[in-house]
């Protein structure tokens, strides 16, 4: 009897048992336990809006990569695919298990526009596929006061 264990990504530990039946009677032939360690950052959203931001000024979002996987790993985006409107900080890092860090985005136009929008920028991750992060926001003049 052979048994093989070949998980694709990670799996949580797991208790099976490994039943025959003989002359109709099931008995346990063995217990089969198993695991797969592996790379999993999750970051907290996907899409970030900022809103309408004054030409010449910026917003910033705050957002939370974890690292719910079982190994520590380099990350870094693909931060040129922001610019210019956008940005991103820190840019790369290290991450360990169980551990995460906060991300600030900024949208810093500078130039009127109805739609500053950066689609699905890749967040490289050593040993997994990149995550993707959108970004958008309004870039609007300011408008004197009057008094």
């Amino acid at each position: 009897l052979e048994l093989v264990y070949s998980p694709q990504g990670r799996m949580l530990p797991f208790t099976e048992d490994v039943k025959v039946k003989i002359a109709g009677m099931e008995k346990t032939l063995m217990i089969v336990n198993g695991s797969a360690v592996g790379v999993e950052l999750k970051l907290e959203t996907d899409m970030l809006f900022f809103g309408a931001v004054v030409a010449n000024s910026r917003a910033v979002r705050k957002v939370q990569l974890e690292n719910v996987g079982d190994i520590g790993t380099k990350w870094r985006w693909a931060a040129e695919a922001f610019m210019p409107d956008f940005s991103v900080d820190p840019a790369e890092g290290f991450l360990n298990p169980h551990d995460e860090v906060t991300l600030e985005f900024t949208f810093q136009p500078e130039h009127v526009d109805d739609d500053c929008r950066r689609d699905n920028i890749p967040l490289y991750i050593d040993g997994a596929d990149p995550l993707l992060m959108t970004t958008t926001g309004i870039c609007v003049s300011q408008q004197p006061q009057e008094e």
